[in-house]
């Protein structure tokens, strides 16, 4: 008998409800400051501060000096967090959803791995906004 997820079950395996669609869901032209830290294209580790182009519940956008592969994981931690104290900041595990070259580094849109009401925090105000961009 095949059970969903068994070794000879041919159905393929969807991904979690958070990351389904990432790349369709509503955006928000949020910015806020965050430590990017992972391993570069060449294999070396870096840790870079940068901020936010746009987030949604799911990921967000960013530019980097290094450059990092498609399907890499990077480590995120929020710099300056809403009502956390400098000890609290959450550091949370995204994959890198795409990569593009820009005149001034890479752009990187990653989707995260692990779910945070910290993460959601950041950008309640701007969710509710009726200004917000899709």
């Amino acid at each position: 008998m095949l059970t969903p997820g068994s070794q000879n079950d041919r159905t393929p395996l969807t991904r979690p409800a958070a990351i389904v669609d990432s790349r369709s869901e509503a955006r928000y032209p949020f910015e806020f400051s965050i430590e990017v830290s992972g391993f570069d294209h060449a294999g070396r580790f870096f840790t870079e501060g940068t901020f936010t182009v746009d987030a949604s519940f799911c990921g967000c956008r960013f530019h980097l000096r290094n450059p990092v592969e498609k399907g890499t994981v990077v480590a995120i931690r929020l710099l300056k967090p809403r009502n956390r104290s400098e000890t609290h900041r959450p550091t949370l595990l995204f994959r890198v959803a795409h990569v593009s070259q820009e005149k001034r580094g890479w752009a990187v849109g990653v989707w995260k791995l692990q779910s945070s009401e910290a993460w959601l925090a950041e950008f309640a105000d701007v969710i509710k906004s009726p200004n917000a961009k899709s």
